[in-house]
């Protein structure tokens, strides 16, 4: 990390301008997600950077999926029986409606629906659906089946804490429901479930008042720094409900502060960028990453590498969070990774508090549109956070010295991995590190999830690394699965909407499948990025199981293809 540039960085000013962003309620499609663009950019123009925003229609996208324009006007729910008591309100926290909730009046007898129910009561007339909030997928669903409100919780959050949920509903789908839905407190939750269990009637009755928008963009910001052909990209996404503020309002506060710090580093004359230009971009979770890159496809971007910001604020005495450094998949192995590891691992040593970790690839955030389109990518993030995506990420649980610290080591990070200066022993330490965890991972999986792991460093990892890490073991495991039905990828978009691009019949079967598979998602990107040459079931196999330390059946694999083949993304030949 230049010292010249820590010199520059504020660290008032990036808590101002962090809880600062904070105050928009930046649900995607929102008038408030452009007010923040808006504000973003003033503030870096009027530094004079090289800014310029980027403006993409919401109803017009068909990857993820096109998202109808929504702004929040009230909300509320409340017990008329067996007490009567307000148990949410939008007046409370922004969180207490869900994103993209039609308008409605509702009132009705309390259900409480788990993974298992929710399939198979059929008829929810007059009844108010309680359920968790990982099955706001089923959203359409339960309001087909004519449930009269839905109010989401989850199990793992503070008790008071209100849960964020977006519905992202698509036009047509705004226009064919009208089912109310909001978040409620754990608390409220385990008190209906004893009224019921007891025999008790529970009646609950409210109404959510929002508007539809005609037109709602998805604006990206993007801060051009040097004008060298070779880009390195430091992304991060600032959407997110008001009053949030480690997801994301950290991670966009952060690169809106290291750009105004580099800026007045340069213009001291303290600091150059020699090897690259950089680009800072502000986005939109998915929604502005998607187009960005595609637009800058087309416009001929050389984007070397990138790291993702995501949640690098929280004070872990308060989230008891980790900070991951999630890595590319193998395939995409460069010098990013070990530099991200390497650069955030020192700048934290002074917090001792906060644990710093290397992780295989997962999904989640806008690492993934970069990795799935052929970039390495990292994401820095911390997890888990018991307050994620709920009214409990306040301010409180910010700590802005970490912000700064992460913030600093990304960009010492591209200055090392664009300069080549990682010294053969800083690669074998990091390669060495993540290795003996891979495979003390895979070793309690089986053997053939062993195998995968050692093949795939073979394969992906050790050609891009010092002759010194050239392992015999590699030349005994260095097998690869041959033969096998082909695959061929047809569009590169993270498959997170992938049930919206199913027919009706096929997103049931889709939904069912999935309802105990945590790792599709993940498993689904990766084979998007390794079929992105012509390749076998066989070898997708071989890679998941490499990459995600688990035992994948060709069964299980076949089945995601199909549905990746129905939703038009990939092609079984």
């Amino acid at each position: 990390m230049s010292s010249s540039l820590a010199d520059h960085f504020s660290l008032r000013e990036l808590g101002e301008l962090t809880l600062r962003l904070s105050m928009f309620h930046r649900i995607q499609g929102s008038s408030g997600l452009e007010s923040a663009a808006s504000w973003i950019s003033d503030v870096l123009i009027d530094s004079g950077l090289e800014v310029r925003v980027r403006r993409y229609r919401y109803e017009e996208m068909k990857y993820p999926k096109p998202v109808a324009g929504w702004d929040p006007v009230s909300g509320f729910a409340e017990l008329s029986s067996p007490v009567k008591e307000r148990i949410t309100d939008l007046s409370w926290a922004w969180t207490a409606v869900a994103a993209h909730s039609p308008s409605g009046d509702f009132e009705g007898r309390a259900v409480i629906l788990d993974e298992d129910t929710v399939w198979e009561v059929l008829d929810l007339e007059g009844k108010v659906v309680v359920v968790s909030a990982k099955l706001k997928r089923l959203y359409p669903i339960m309001s087909e089946r004519g449930a009269e409100a839905i109010l989401f919780y989850r199990d793992d959050l503070p008790p008071t804490a209100v849960p964020y949920v977006g519905l992202f509903l698509s036009p047509e789908e705004a226009s064919a429901y009208r089912t109310p839905a909001l978040s409620i407190p754990r608390l409220w939750v385990e008190k209906i479930g004893r009224w019921l269990a007891s025999g008790k009637e529970v009646i609950i009755k409210g109404e959510v008042r929002s508007t539809w928008r005609e037109r709602s963009y998805a604006p990206v910001v993007e801060v051009t720094i040097g004008d060298k052909p070779a880009e390195y990209h430091l992304v991060a996404h600032y959407c997110h409900p008001g009053g949030t503020v480690n997801d994301n309002a950290s991670g966009a506060g952060a690169l809106m502060e290291l750009a105004l710090a580099i800026n007045r580093a340069i213009r001291s004359g303290s600091l150059t960028l020699r090897n690259h230009s950089l680009r800072i971009v502000l986005v939109p979770e998915y929604f502005g990453t998607i187009p960005y890159l595609m637009e800058r496809a087309a416009e001929g971007a050389s984007i070397k590498a990138a790291i993702n910001l995501d949640m690098v604020g929280g004070n872990p005495k308060k989230t008891e969070s980790v900070l991951n450094v999630i890595r590319p998949p193998m395939l995409l192995t460069s010098a990013i990774e070990a530099a991200g590891f390497i650069e955030v691992s020192k700048a934290l040593r002074s917090h001792p508090l906060l644990h710093v970790e290397p992780r295989s690839y997962s999904v989640g955030s806008d690492h993934d549109v970069y990795v799935i389109n052929g970039v390495p990518a990292v994401m820095i993030n911390e997890w888990p956070d018991i307050r994620y995506h709920s009214s409990a990420d306040w301010a409180d649980a910010f700590d802005p010295r970490i912000s700064r610290a992460i913030a600093l080591a990304a960009f010492s990070a591209i200055e090392r991995a664009s300069s080549s200066s990682l010294t053969p022993e800083e690669q074998l330490a990091y390669y060495l590190r993540i290795l003996s965890r891979d495979i003390a991972e895979a070793a309690e999986k089986g053997q053939d999830v062993f195998q995968a792991v050692l093949s795939m460093y073979c394969r992906y990892v050790l050609p891009r690394v010092p002759d010194i890490f050239q392992l015999s073991i590699a030349r005994n495991y260095c097998r690869y699965p041959a033969g096998g039905k082909f695959v061929r990828v047809r569009r590169v978009y993270p498959p997170v909407s992938l049930s919206y691009h199913l027919s009706k019949a096929e997103r049931l079967r889709y939904l069912k499948w999935i309802r105990d598979k945590e790792w599709v998602g993940t498993a689904a990107s990766l084979i998007l990025v390794y079929g992105r040459k012509t390749a076998s079931v066989e070898s997708l196999r071989h890679e998941l199981m490499g990459e995600m330390k688990r035992r994948i059946s060709v069964k299980e694999v076949t089945t995601l293809l199909k549905f990746l083949e129905a939703a038009g993304l990939v092609e079984l030949m």
